[in-house]
């Protein structure tokens, strides 16, 4: 049960620093969420610096397996354009 609850909170600060990326969800992706997570991006973007850090610098703050998720995407340009 802890475990699960850890897990939920290591889950949520990644979505938090992901959202703080400027490319990482764009205005349509936006518009087609539901109201909760549109909420907790514009929330997690209050005070962030525009064009501050690239996504690999996001995703290397994250931690090395979110790493090899970015170099996994990197290779399937049909799931990431």
């Amino acid at each position: 049960m802890l475990s699960d609850v850890a897990a939920g909170c290591r889950l949520a600060c990644a979505g938090f620093k992901l959202a703080r990326h400027d490319g990482f969800i764009d205005q349509q992706q936006l518009a087609e969420m539901p109201w909760p997570a549109r909420a907790a991006v514009k929330l997690a973007r209050i005070g962030r610096r525009h064009g501050s850090e690239e996504l690999s610098s996001t995703l290397a703050r994250i931690g090395p397996s979110y790493i090899k998720l970015g170099q996994f995407l990197a290779t399937r340009p049909d799931i990431v354009g």
